[in-house]
């Protein structure tokens, strides 16, 4: 009976191993292919008003509009994403792909470091991908990593993914939560 316990526990260490050795591979495969252009996009700041029916003051709110001119959309961001950039990359299987980044403060290299995904002092929230009819079909079929469809814009289809890691400090920002909102403002112009 004793043997049979510790067979198992030798099982399960090496199905551990296993696992952990192939969602690492996973990880380094889907960022080994990425090619960085080093375009940065502008952002526009605007303002705006909502007034509340049961009072008579008036809210001013400050939101932040990214516009895509090359694919025709636009989203919006709340103040707490003030500073934020967009990292343009070339990745395979997508038309563009542009990474999300808000400056951290956190001092660990990975975060200090320029990357694929980040600039150096800033950490990639989400990527925002368009892709041909053809790609998107391509993209879906895959296993592993399949993008969230934000909307469509003119014959280009808009996909998103979520940034699996994040420093303390953007953490405590609650940032991660405000991503599914930010998606929902997603408009083609």
């Amino acid at each position: 009976m004793e043997e049979a316990s510790t067979q198992f526990k030798v099982l399960l260490l090496i199905f551990g191993l296993v696992l952990i050795g192939v969602l690492g591979y996973m990880v380094w495969q889907s960022n080994s292919y990425i090619v960085d252009t080093g375009t940065e996009t502008v952002v526009k700041k605007s303002t705006k008003k909502t007034t509340t029916s049961q009072t008579t003051t008036t809210k001013t709110t400050s939101a932040l509009t990214y516009t895509d001119t090359k694919c025709g959309f636009t989203l919006t961001f709340t103040d707490k994403w003030t500073g934020y950039k967009m990292k343009h990359v070339a990745v395979d299987g997508a038309t563009d792909t542009y990474y999300v980044n808000v400056p951290t403060t956190n001092t660990d290299p990975l975060w200090t470091t320029e990357y694929s995904t980040h600039f150096a002092k800033y950490v990639s929230m989400f990527a925002i991908s368009t892709y041909t009819q053809a790609q998107w079909t391509a993209a879906i079929a895959q296993p592993a990593e399949i993008p969230t469809k934000m909307g469509q814009c003119g014959s280009y289809i808009v996909g998103y993914d979520l940034a699996q890691a994040y420093p303390t400090d953007i953490q405590d920002k609650g940032l991660a939560a405000e991503v599914k909102a930010i998606v929902a403002t997603f408009k083609a112009t």
